[in-house]
């Protein structure tokens, strides 16, 4: 991951770090990887002083993944919270899955409330998804 927020500070972009509050994500911009804490389950995050913005259509999310299908569908670690923060979102930042190649798979198992992301990168390019739903 670290090395993704480099390149984002290089280019001149300001990147927006995750934030576990309650069930949902909050996203705050970080601009030096000293300002992330280990938060829930270990992950580093942004420590709970930095205020939260709201994302928008145009805005870019990198989500990490177990696995990937080529639809977009995504498996997590199961506790749902990128699926909850944009599921109801009517316009929603681009979505795209960052895994290895060898994380990709025919098919992960998927329930209705599941959102797809946009695209995948892995360390081969990149991988069109279509329409997310």
């Amino acid at each position: 991951m670290r090395p993704l927020f480099e390149a984002i500070r290089r280019a001149g972009g300001v990147p927006w770090m995750p934030r576990v509050r309650g069930d949902r994500l909050d996203f705050v911009a970080v601009r030096d990887w000293g300002d992330l804490r280990s938060g829930a389950f270990g992950v580093l995050q942004p420590f709970a002083g930095r205020a939260a913005q709201r994302l928008a259509e145009g805005d870019v999310v990198v989500l990490p993944g177990l696995a990937f299908d080529r639809t977009g569908r995504r498996l997590g670690r199961g506790q749902g919270f990128y699926d909850r923060t944009f599921a109801s979102a009517a316009r929603t930042p681009l979505l795209i899955g960052a895994c290895y190649e060898f994380q990709l798979v025919d098919r992960v198992p998927h329930g209705s409330h599941d959102r797809r992301v946009d695209a995948i990168v892995t360390e081969r390019g990149m991988i069109g998804c279509g329409s997310p739903g």
